[in-house]
């Protein structure tokens, strides 16, 4: 990087403001569309076997969850072109933990 510079790109191309800004909405986009995908698949693997007929009011609110998340952490993170979104691993181990609650309160 040269001496003095910021390290912006669009700053430094001369890029108008316009067309970053539509380059980050474009970015957005994507990531929420990833971030949906990842809510409704690891909803649906927490309401999967006993607790399936629970799966149309568990993935909605996998959804909201996942937005609400976003959106606290993007408004109120101080740090800079931050995203939350859904975890896998930690779904994993939930998806586990409610199988074998749903199992033991069947029996």
């Amino acid at each position: 990087m040269k001496p003095g510079a910021t390290g912006s790109r669009s700053e430094s191309a001369g890029v108008p403001r316009i067309a970053g800004l539509l380059r980050d909405a474009t970015a957005g986009g994507v990531s929420a569309l990833v971030m949906l995908c990842y809510a409704m698949s690891l909803g649906t693997l927490i309401f999967s076997a006993d607790l399936a007929h629970y799966a149309e009011l568990g993935v909605p609110t996998a959804l909201v969850s996942c937005i609400v998340t976003a959106l606290v952490i993007a408004l109120t993170s101080s740090m800079r072109l931050n995203i939350a979104g859904p975890d896998s691993n930690a779904t994993a181990f939930l998806a586990g933990v409610a199988a074998g609650v749903a199992s033991s309160a069947r029996a």
